[in-house]
């Protein structure tokens, strides 16, 4: 998979989590609405109201799945940062740099630690 299509992806991923927190967030403003209708349909002379509440009730229960399946989605993707993250772990590791970089390190270290060597002559 090349590099074009991961970037394309982990942009994809953001855009999936924006549109189910935008998911999660209705659907519980179509609850608090509802529930709130509900509770004022309750003084028995809305006969009709009440069952319409009713219905929109069970409607909102069908459609819970897409509810859950929003929050399953909000709670397993990771984030854009995460996503870098874990592409630069797996470049590390399959590339020479960090034998590259210990290498140069321990020449830095044994240079430093001549140096002290010699100043204490």
């Amino acid at each position: 998979m090349g590099i074009v299509t991961i970037l394309y992806l982990v942009d994809f991923t953001e855009n999936i989590s924006s549109v189910c927190t935008v998911l999660i967030v209705f659907y519980i403003l179509a609850w608090l609405l509802t529930s709130c209708l509900w509770a004022m349909s309750q003084d028995g002379y809305a006969e009709e109201f009440n069952k319409n509440i009713t219905i929109l009730i069970g409607k909102l229960y069908k459609k819970l799945w897409i509810f859950l399946l929003a929050m399953f989605f909000c709670i397993t993707l990771p984030s854009q940062k995460t996503i870098y993250l874990m592409l630069g772990a797996s470049y590390m590791q399959s590339s020479n740099l960090p034998k590259k970089v210990s290498e140069a390190l321990e020449l830095k270290l044994d240079d430093v630690i001549s140096e002290l060597k010699d100043k204490k002559k």
